[in-house]
């Protein structure tokens, strides 16, 4: 009994941030406490449109990607991320259209140096990307941690969790 009360009290709580959460997304004075610097000679971020997702990033050197090869590409960019927020650099959807694509990379809030954009060619042919073409972008997103992880990780038998997920196909008992 009391741990259903306390659960209806932890549900309407979450409900109450949720609604002030949402309400404060679209007011335009929303900011996670996250932080972005351009490195010195690159290109700023931009974001496109008010209520786009991520900030775009430029590319900030010419580059010949090979066929088949992926090669990282400075972003000129740091991010000072405060706990609980990571980022994560993504392909913007126009990119595929130049036959590219963003290796999608999370950075964690502990990591102050600039970033780098991984930008994969899966054609036959080299392709060339320009000095401040925006191929990528930033999108902040909430961190959170497993229920069970400031005790020590139940370690499990063989048997298996859950059936018909990502590699049950290879599982062996």
């Amino acid at each position: 009994m009391l741990r259903s009360n306390l659960v209806n009290s932890m549900i309407k709580i979450s409900k109450y941030f949720k609604k002030k959460l949402v309400k404060s997304m679209y007011d335009k004075d929303f900011y996670a406490g996250a932080n972005i610097y351009v490195v010195e000679n690159s290109i700023n971020p931009r974001r496109a449109h008010l209520n786009d997702a991520g900030l775009d990033i430029a590319i900030q050197e010419d580059r010949i990607i090979q066929p088949y090869s992926s090669t990282y590409i400075r972003a000129g960019v740091k991010l000072d991320l405060p706990h609980g927020l990571a980022a994560q650099v993504m392909t913007r959807s126009g990119t595929p259209r130049k036959q590219l694509t963003v290796v999608p990379t999370l950075i964690d809030s502990n990591y102050k140096e600039e970033i780098s954009t991984v930008l994969s060619n899966f054609t036959d042919k080299p392709i060339e990307v320009k000095k401040g073409s925006y191929l990528a972008q930033v999108v902040l997103t909430p961190v959170y941690k497993f229920d069970n992880e400031a005790d020590q990780f139940e370690q499990t038998s063989n048997k298996r969790l859950s059936h018909d997920r990502f590699g049950s196909s290879d599982y062996k008992s």
